[in-house]
């Protein structure tokens, strides 16, 4: 498990400035010949819908990244 605090982007500036952060969590979890990543974003507050909506979107592309980095040769 690895696990860190997570700003949002500049584009939400207002909730940026709050200094408040979200938690990632990545979980690897062995799976026959491969890994799963869970990937767990949290602590969001009530009125933060959009930057929700933004990272729910935004961890697709990273994981898919993530994926395309660890199957180079």
């Amino acid at each position: 498990m690895f696990s860190f605090t997570w700003y949002t982007p500049p584009k939400f500036k207002d909730k940026r400035e709050s200094g408040y952060q979200t938690w990632v969590v990545l979980e690897f979890i062995p799976e026959d010949n491969n890994t799963l990543v869970r990937l767990t974003n949290l602590g969001y507050p009530d009125d933060w819908d959009d930057v929700y909506e933004y990272f729910n979107k935004a961890w697709d592309y990273v994981l898919d990244n993530l994926v395309k980095s660890c199957l180079k040769d």
